[in-house]
């Protein structure tokens, strides 16, 4: 999954491409032109849930109140596999910080797990198997794309995987925003002054 993942999409969007076709940070830039405002860190944050669970969007006003949905990035489109420009998108969110500043981030879910969890629910011949497996494949998952992801120094940068456990000890939700908002700062304290 993490391979297919890498190279069937991350690949594709994120390296310059050394042609006229922008890449992720480049489309990232234009988005601040065109809005007037600021991402946060020219990366794409992959949320990888532990319980495979990915909501429609990142914003969800029950579980995560303190994120909102701004406009995606423009497209980039590639002819991939026989399908004919084949169009990829980002979505940026806007999230609540401190002294009430809005922080924008591109941000997204991993859609394998989303795919991985219909195959684990679907009770098809091997649903149970991947069940009791569940956990180790989503740790060898983000793991294993953690690794793809160093191995090539043109994406490496332009990723920041979030590997977390997606609910607290009553069973709910916890807050996506939140969640970002850590990774965030972590980043801020390992940048140079």
């Amino acid at each position: 999954m993490a391979y297919s993942f890498f190279y069937g999409y991350l690949h594709l969007i994120i390296p310059k491409t050394g042609n006229s076709e922008k890449n992720l940070e480049e489309l990232m830039k234009d988005y601040e032109d065109k809005h007037h405002v600021q991402l946060k860190f020219y990366k794409l944050f992959i949320l990888i849930p532990k319980s495979l669970y990915c909501f429609t969007s990142l914003m969800d006003t029950e579980s995560s109140p303190s994120i909102e949905e701004s406009s995606s990035l423009d497209s980039i489109v590639r002819t991939v596999a026989g399908v004919q420009n084949r169009v990829y998108k980002n979505s940026v969110y806007k999230i609540n910080g401190p002294d009430d500043r809005k922080i924008y981030v591109a941000a997204e879910y991993a859609t394998p797990l989303k795919t991985f969890k219909e195959v684990v629910s679907y009770n098809g011949e091997h649903s149970n198997h991947y069940m009791k497996h569940k956990d180790d494949v989503v740790l060898q998952f983000y793991l294993t794309l953690k690794k793809v992801l160093k191995e090539h120094e043109n994406c490496t940068n332009y990723c920041e995987l979030i590997f977390y456990d997606d609910k607290d000890e009553n069973g709910r939700y916890k807050d996506v925003g939140k969640i970002l908002l850590q990774r965030i700062k972590k980043l801020e304290q390992r940048q140079p002054q």
